[in-house]
Order: structure tokens, then C-alpha cells, then sequence
């Protein structure tokens, strides 16, 4: 939650997307910003992400 801050007080669009897990299991996040307004952005590039590689295959990538 820590790292969402820069995005909560400047108040740009924010999208976290699954991306799998480290070596020790912990799992790892992308973090997506755009512009003021530009929604559009980080849900176009997240949905292109997870149609190559869906979050639910990830769940048995420990």
C-alpha cells in the first residue's frame, strides 16, 4: 500500500496488476499510472497484460 501514495495525493489514474512470484513466493505486482483523466491508459495496457498471461495462471506459479 505503501508504494500507492504518489498516485493517492496527486490523483492520476492507478491500476495494480498481478504479474507472479518471487522465489520466495511473495507475489509481485505492476504498477500502472497515467495522466489526469486518462483512465483509458492503464486499462487498455492492463487488460493487454493479462490477456497474453491471465492472473490465474499466476496462482499456481509459486
Amino acid at each position: 500500500m505503501r508504494l500507492s501514495a504518489p498516485a493517492n495525493i496527486t490523483g492520476v489514474p492507478a491500476l495494480t496488476v498481478p504479474v507472479g512470484h518471487d522465489p520466495a513466493g511473495l507475489p509481485i505486482g505492476l504498477q500502472l499510472l497515467a495522466r489526469p483523466l486518462g483512465e483509458p491508459v492503464p486499462l487498455r495496457v492492463g487488460h493487454a497484460y493479462e490477456s497474453t498471461r491471465p492472473a490465474r495462471a499466476l496462482a499456481g506459479a509459486v
